[in-house]
This record gives C-alpha cells, sequence and structure tokens, in this order.
C-alpha cells in the first residue's frame, strides 16, 4: 500500500503514546496558527519525498430541519451508508420519517397504531429493524419488522405472543440481533406475585422461547417508578445491559442470547442511577475491551462516565462528563477515521466528543459555539456518524461534519534518514476551545 513519509513517522511515534495541543481558557474561540514541529527517532531508511494535503473534519450548519423535525431521542435516529437519515418522529411516536437530503425535506415511511421503541441498522443487507408491541388480555404480542432500504417497504422480520400477566408494568426496550440473524428484544417489567418484584426478560423471537431474571423480589410496593433499564450492546452473541434497581444501585448484567445464561458482572454501589433522559440509556465499546456509560451519583446530582474491562471484570469511575453517548450499534466502525468509534455530545450544551482509542475515556473535538453558524443559546438533541441535530430556540437545524480545512494543512517531507531525527511541519489555521483536542488526517494516519 503506498504510504506517505508522515504516515510511517508518525505510526511509528505514536506505538505508546499521542501528540497532544494544549490549549489554555484564553484561546476559547480564538483562531490560532498550528505550526507543530514532530522530531522522532527512526529505525529505517525511508528516499521518498511526498507532500499531501491533510484534513481536519467539523461539523457545520447545513439546513434547517423542515417543520422542525427531530428524532424522539438521540438513539431513535439512523444515518444509512448512503446518508439517508431515517427517524422516529418526536412529534408522534409511531412514525418513522426519512430525509435524503440531509433534512431539507422529511417523507413519512412507516405509519403504524402503536409507539416504536428501539431501530436497529443492519448494514450488510440494508435494512432498518423497528420493534414495537402491545397486551392483550395478559398477552403481551411483540413485533419486529424491517425497512427495506432498497425500495423502502414494510417487512415482518418477527412475532412471539407471550402470557404476561394481567395488570403487569413493562417497559418495552430494545431489540437486538445474533450472528445467525436471530432477533431478540429485551424489557423490564413489575409483577405482584403476593410481594412485589422486578425482572429482565429476553425474548427469542425466532424460537419463541423468553429467558428471564429477577433483580428484586418481595417488595412492597410496584418499584416500577423507580427502576429503570439501558439499551443493550451486543458482542460475540453476549448481550451486555445495565439495570437501576429501587434501591439506588446500579447493576451490570449480560446473558448469552438465546440461553438461560444471566450473569450479574458488576454492582456500581449504593447512591448510582441511571439517568432519566433516555438520551443516557446507551452503552458504548472501543472494538476490543471496554464498555462506556454514564451513571448519575445521587449523592453529589452529577453525572460521571464509567468504564467496564470484559477482560479484567472490573468498572471504574472516570469523571464527571454529562453526555449522551452514540449507541454502538450506530456508529459504523468499520468506516474511516473519524467515525471510527462512538461520539458524544453534552446535554443541553454545545461540546461534541469522541472515545479515545489512545487512552480511556473521551476527548473533546469540536464545541459548536465557536463556529460562526452557531447561534447563542442553542443545543445539541441528537449525533450520528456524520450529522447533528441543534435546537435553535425551537428552530432544528441539521450540521454535517465536514473537512473544514481543504489545502490550508499541508505537509512536506525532503530528507532520508537512518537512525536519525526527522522533522514533520504540520501548518494551518484552526479555531479551538479549551482543553480541545486537534485531530488531522492524511490517508493512513491520525495526528492527536
Amino acid at each position: 500500500m503506498k504510504r506517505n513519509i508522515l504516515s510511517i513517522i508518525l505510526m511509528m511515534f505514536m506505538v505508546g503514546s499521542s501528540i497532544p495541543i494544549e490549549v489554555g481558557d484564553n484561546t476559547h474561540g480564538n483562531e490560532i496558527e498550528i505550526n507543530i514541529n514532530i522530531e522522532i527517532y527512526v529505525n529505517i531508511t525511508i528516499n521518498i519525498i511526498e507532500e499531501e494535503k491533510m484534513k481536519y473534519f467539523q461539523f457545520k450548519y447545513v439546513t434547517d430541519s423542515q417543520n422542525n423535525k427531530k428524532p424522539q431521542n438521540t438513539h431513535l435516529v439512523i444515518e444509512t451508508g448512503l446518508g439517508n437519515l431515517y427517524m422516529v418522529d418526536s412529534s408522534d411516536n409511531t412514525l418513522i420519517i426519512k430525509s435524503d437530503d440531509k433534512g431539507v425535506t422529511w417523507s413519512t415511511i412507516i405509519d403504524i397504531a402503536y409507539n416504536i421503541s428501539a431501530l436497529w441498522y443492519d448494514r450488510t443487507s440494508e435494512l432498518i429493524h423497528y420493534t414495537y408491541g402491545f397486551f392483550t388480555g395478559g398477552f403481551w404480542n411483540e413485533f419486529v419488522y424491517n425497512i427495506d432500504l432498497s425500495d423502502d417497504s414494510n417487512n415482518l422480520t418477527d412475532t412471539i405472543v407471550v402470557l404476561i400477566g394481567v395488570g403487569t408494568a413493562f417497559l418495552h426496550k430494545d431489540l437486538c440481533f445474533d450472528s445467525l440473524g436471530n432477533v431478540y428484544t429485551h424489557h423490564l417489567l413489575t409483577v405482584d406475585s403476593g410481594g412485589w418484584l422486578s425482572r429482565l426478560i429476553e425474548f427469542d423471537l425466532a424460537n419463541t422461547l423468553f429467558f428471564t431474571i429477577t433483580p428484586e423480589s418481595g417488595l412492597g410496593s410496584d418499584p416500577f417508578n423507580d427502576i429503570q433499564l439501558t439499551y443493550t450492546i451486543v458482542i460475540s452473541d453476549v448481550v451486555y445491559l445495565l439495570y437501576q434497581s429501587s434501591d439506588d444501585h446500579v447493576i451490570l448484567y449480560k446473558n448469552t442470547l438465546g440461553a438461560d445464561s444471566w450473569v450479574e458482572l458488576d454492582d456500581l454501589g449504593s447512591d448510582s442511577n441511571i439517568p432519566s433522559d433516555v438520551n443516557y440509556h446507551a452503552i458504548a465499546y472501543d472494538g476490543s475491551d471496554i464498555l462506556y456509560f454514564v451513571i448519575y451519583d445521587v449523592g453529589d446530582g452529577k453525572i460521571y462516565l464509567w468504564s467496564y474491562s470484559i477482560a479484567d471484570d472490573v468498572s471504574m469511575r472516570l469523571g464527571e462528563f454529562d453526555i449522551a453517548i452514540m449507541l454502538d450499534r450506530n456508529n459504523d466502525s468499520s468506516g474511516d477515521t473519524p467515525n471510527d468509534i462512538e461520539k458524544a455530545f453534552a446535554v443541553g450544551g454545545t461540546k461534541i466528543y469522541k472515545f479515545s482509542r489512545l487512552k480511556s475515556g473521551v476527548i473533546l473535538i469540536q464545541n459548536i459555539a465557536d463556529s460562526p453558524e452557531f447561534t447563542t443559546g442553542s443545543t445539541i438533541l441528537a449525533i450520528t456518524d456524520n450529522f447533528l441535530f441543534v435546537n435553535n430556540s425551537g428552530t432544528i437545524e441539521v450540521w454535517e461534519q465536514q473537512d473544514i480545512l481543504g489545502d490550508e494543512i499541508t505537509f512536506a517531507e525532503v530528507t532520508r534518514m537512518i537512525q536519525v531525527f526527522s522533522t514533520a511541519n504540520i501548518k494551518g489555521t484552526i479555531k479551538l476551545s479549551s482543553n480541545q483536542i486537534i485531530e488531522l488526517y492524511d490517508n493512513d494516519t491520525v495526528v492527536r
């Protein structure tokens, strides 16, 4: 594969580190000139001379969303491989609407009688699955349909009818698939059985089975309003999710899909809650070992980012971050940078983060308040790989991630190296916020 000189040098340099660009508070929103001189020991001979343009991606305002359309939450909007947007309409959760022009216009694709609770994009088959359900006479009726993106037709994926019981409180939460293409849904319910209990339930629609675990039992009253469940994440046919108990504990569970093998992995301690806003209900994944999620601390009233190592079976509180995380499945991690891992945004704020493969946690990659298109008071509502929904005093804006530098960032190498110092120069003008990390891209390498 053809690689330019900077790619080779920086890949060697970045094996155990990154190149941070420190920005103090006094530079907030100001343009600064970047002139980075990187000196690196190398152990190979390179005699190629080449110059190539760098890229710097930021979100920019594109258009006002027609009729102020927006998703019900950040997890109910899908960006397809063609860049089309499908979402559950916030004004009517029985509708899935589509835009093929970045929000300039929207059309109704699905119109049913029941609220849609979850979406799942199958990138291989180009299908968007969605789920809904309802009770009739104590029976829960679960339906999963799919939208064929080739023609936007509506097709049944699978269905199940299960006797749950009359008077049961039920939270219809999420759907997922195993590696064989079988569909599962996950829910939270409470039952009065001479003492109230809570129950996690997994429906295996293909085999008409369900698997449950009872986190709490013997309660004196219905705990439904005091418990919560996150969306799921599936890794190698194992599903992970978080459950909030009625006594303010958050517990991480896993289950092998299609098996009755629920395991409690960790209790994250007392005074912990899953925030009530559904935008917080995602679990991200670094692609190799670490799960990320946010937890509300009842004691100090703050929201913290947590990590869980699957290999080490260890949870860790990383720091205060009031952020909404992308669902792992909504990130096309197979794509090129800068979309190789999930992003996040400050809830009720203007900052955009992404998870780092070089260190644990998130890095700040943009503050849209620094953009010339920004209107004071605007806040981010939802994020996909390449799009933002922004609330500008009731007007819903769509922003798109773009390479904003074009030809302004360049580098050149003109030296032959044999175990000596080499120099790489990066020059350009970039607007920065306090503590922001700059990510510059060429064809093969990212410089932070």
